[in-house]
């Protein structure tokens, strides 16, 4: 029960910071009829706690409580300390609503001689006479910019990879307003975006940033008790049997869903070391003959219990078991990241080989994105050559041109959009009109089928270049993909790859990159490419039957 002043003076001492969170922060327990209770460090609070550098990304799992920590030890600090300027953004209104009633809730539990005077308080401000503020605020749509003035002491971003508007941009707002102070960045995944981005550089240690992250078994509340795990034979099958069973009673179809997964498995192994290091277990013999102990069996039951509710993909999103599966089963991504894979190599044109070069053109700007030429061969449905550059639309018809004839005179698909269209027209000047990929709408195709119209007479109608529509474009997107996850088409190009697992679905039906500054040049060239060979390519070449076989390497 020291005075407010003391602690101040001792506040440099982590331990008596831990130590003042704990005694006079109270919180609301949603598992005891949300009774106020102190705020006491979890697991994961506490190595948290330990291993904090002041610019910090976590990767989160449900229900973890790393919000409510950090909301704790920010205002601990602008009660204390004088001049902290602190923010909480979280994602979205409902959540902001929270956010203020636990800060609420924590601020006026305080006891009186605890509790400093305020010059002002609301609902989403609390500004201290000391001159320390603790304010929360939602991300805004087209207004990403505020704050770019600011001088931020404290900065908490939750849910970052769920913000609306542009991230990209508020997170260079907010980050720049906070440098050389402590920042938090803490989220559950939803795709390759820049939250994961910012992970990356805290795994990798750049500019800074240090990541962490929590297995869901790190809570405690993770387990269902009165299981057990039951060896069969000389111990090379396992069987889980929950609370109210007994292992002499299965049998038939029980017995065989009794039976642990590989997955299960693995994951029963991490969790006995876990509890070995946390030191809730002692070991009592070999590994082989001591993770297989009731203590374990809790928490693989829990699990079994929540991938029945929620199916094994999404609980591996809710609640992680590495911190690559969650990245890679959010987002939406056109092709699942499994399926990005090189599995041939790029070759030098073949005498005999018939080829295909695609290209998704640019304004050629250098502050803009770039063109990219993709070709294909035809024969084997084997991408063996790709070209990223930024050239203005008539000179990269040149260097189209170039390609053209160095793969035999290959025909050409250019996406036909304002660009494509000066590509286009430089081609036609080269002399390139008989190669050209010309564009059949579905009137053109019903007259076509039904005789009444020649293709000599449909071709000359049709339009030069594939439109990137709101029609076309899902197609293409859809068959890139059918492509790659069957081996039809075979991949050379680990840049394509990468930036494969940042295009993924949009709302609209469409696809394009994650966020507006990632690069989806080379893979809408490669889709155009493909689903022209996959299903126009009869009409195109002027008979009809020409398929690649698919994939095979040579």
């Amino acid at each position: 029960m020291k005075p407010l002043k003391w602690w101040r003076e001792n506040w440099h001492n982590k331990a008596i910071r831990r130590k003042f969170i704990e005694t006079h922060i109270k919180v609301r327990d949603a598992l005891n009829e949300n009774e106020l209770v102190d705020f006491k460090f979890n697991d994961i609070q506490e190595d948290l706690w330990n291993n904090l550098t002041g610019k910090d990304v976590i990767l989160k799992m449900r229900r973890g409580g790393l919000s409510t920590f950090f909301q704790a030890i920010i205002l601990a600090d602008t009660i204390v300390k004088s001049g902290i300027k602190a923010r909480a953004v979280p994602h979205d209104p409902d959540t902001e609503m929270e956010f203020r009633e636990t800060i609420k809730t924590m601020f006026e539990s305080l006891k009186p001689g605890m509790k400093p005077p305020t010059k002002y308080y609301n609902e989403r401000r609390i500004l201290f006479k000391h001159k320390s503020e603790y304010l929360t605020q939602t991300p805004q749509p087209k207004r990403e910019g505020k704050g770019r003035g600011l001088a931020i002491q404290r900065l908490h971003l939750t849910e970052v990879a769920f913000w609306i508007g542009d991230q990209r941009k508020t997170l260079t707002t907010l980050l720049t307003a906070a440098e050389g102070g402590q920042i938090a960045v803490e989220s559950t995944a939803n795709g390759l975006d820049e939250f994961q981005k910012l992970y990356q550089q805290g795994k990798d240690l750049k500019a800074g940033w240090r990541s962490h992250f929590y297995q869901w078994w790190w809570r405690r509340s993770c387990r269902i008790e009165g299981a057990t795990i039951e060896p069969l034979g000389f111990g090379e099958v396992f069987y889980l049997v929950k609370f109210g069973e007994k292992f002499t009673d299965l049998s038939g179809q029980r017995l065989e869903n009794a039976k642990l997964t590989r997955r299960e498995m693995a994951v029963a192994h991490r969790v006995y070391r876990h509890l070995l290091r946390r030191g809730y277990i002692e070991k009592n013999g070999s590994f082989r003959d001591d993770w297989f102990r009731p203590e374990v069996a809790a928490y693989i039951a829990w699990r079994r219990s929540k991938v029945e509710d929620l199916g094994e993909r999404d609980f591996l999103v809710e609640y992680p078991e590495n911190d690559k599966e969650c990245f890679a089963h959010t987002g939406r991504p056109v092709i699942a990241p499994e399926h990005l894979k090189v599995s041939c190599s790029f070759s030098d044109p073949i005498p005999g080989h018939e080829y295909l070069v695609a290209v998704d053109t640019s304004g050629g700007t250098a502050s803009g994105n770039p063109a990219a030429i993709q070709v294909i061969d035809v024969c084997c449905g084997q991408q063996v050559f790709e070209e990223k550059l930024k050239l203005k639309p008539d000179l990269l018809g040149d260097r189209v041109a170039e390609v053209c004839d160095l793969y035999f005179r290959a025909r050409i698909v250019v996406e036909r959009n304002n660009t494509g269209i000066a590509t286009i027209n430089r081609l036609r000047e080269l002399g390139y009109e008989d190669v050209l990929y010309r564009h059949f709408t579905a009137a053109q195709r019903r007259a076509l089928a039904k005789g009444e119209k020649s293709l000599d007479e449909v071709t000359e109608e049709a339009e030069f270049g594939f439109p990137t529509d709101s029609q076309n474009k899902p197609l293409a997107g859809m068959a890139i993909e059918k492509g790659v996850r069957t081996g039809e088409l075979a991949l050379a190009s680990q840049e394509f790859c990468t930036q494969g697992l940042r295009v993924v679905w949009k709302d609209n039906g469409t696809f394009s990159g994650q966020s507006s500054t990632d690069e989806d040049d080379l893979f809408i060239a490669l889709a155009i490419g493909w689903f022209v060979l996959t299903s126009n390519y009869g009409v195109f070449t002027g008979y009809l039957g020409v398929m690649p076989q698919g994939g095979k390497t040579r």
